[in-house]
This record gives C-alpha cells, sequence and structure tokens, in this order.
C-alpha cells in the first residue's frame, strides 16, 4: 500500500507546475522530481508510513493469536478469556502508548521536513 501511494503521489508530483518549471529551467525531468516532487509529498508520505506503523502495532494483536505467538497480543486476548480487566486496561494503555508515540515521533518529522511548520512554533 505504501509503495502505490509513493508512487501515486510521485507522478501527481511530477505533473505540479513547480516540477514542469525547474525542469523547464534546465534540470533533466528526474533531478528536478528528486529536488522539487519529493519534498512536495514528504509529508503526506510520512504520515501514512505513521499509520502503517500504528497498524501494524495494534495488528500484532491478530498476529500473535493466530500464529500462537507469545506477546502483548495473546495476553491481551486470553486476559479477556479470563475477564482480567485490570490487565486488559494496562495492556491497552502499552499499545496506546505506542500508537501515541508513533504519532508523535510523525509529527516530529513533520517538524523537520517542512520548514513553514519550523517558522510557525
Amino acid at each position: 500500500m505504501l509503495m502505490r501511494f509513493v508512487r501515486s503521489a510521485t507522478l501527481q508530483a511530477a505533473g505540479q507546475d513547480f516540477v514542469r518549471t525547474a525542469a523547464a529551467k534546465g534540470l533533466t525531468r528526474t533531478r528536478a522530481l528528486i529536488q522539487h516532487g519529493i519534498p512536495a509529498v514528504g509529508l503526506s508520505i510520512v504520515t501514512v508510513l505513521g499509520l502503517q506503523v500504528a497498524g501494524i502495532i495494534v495488528g500484532s494483536v491478530v498476529i500473535e493469536q493466530l500464529f500462537t505467538l507469545p506477546g502483548i497480543g495473546r495476553m491481551l486476548v486470553a486476559d479477556v478469556g479470563t475477564r482480567d480487566l485490570i490487565k486488559v486496561q494496562s495492556e491497552l494503555l502499552v499499545l496506546t502508548g505506542f500508537v501515541l508515540i508513533v504519532g508523535f515521533l510523525v509529527d516530529l518529522l513533520h517538524r523537520a521536513i517542512d520548514p513553514r511548520q519550523r517558522e510557525a512554533a
């Protein structure tokens, strides 16, 4: 999914006016796309990557249960079955913490990539 998104975003950026203008000023099409197109779509690529990483963290519950792997996902399913609510809440808190950390890292990457966000603070 990420590769398809990167491809479509890059093709969309290749058709933008600023990339065509850079190519018209003497840059090769590839160089114009790398210097001007990729930074323009970098924020959306980082966002999609962050969403996928968060999905993988939460999806570990299913994978661990499916392949009988030990981990927090398998423990969560077992604790739901035994109705141990304190442990269930703790495990969900840990999973939520991981997702929040991924979101925070995505926000930091946005700030590092986009100069407009650096100046706004």
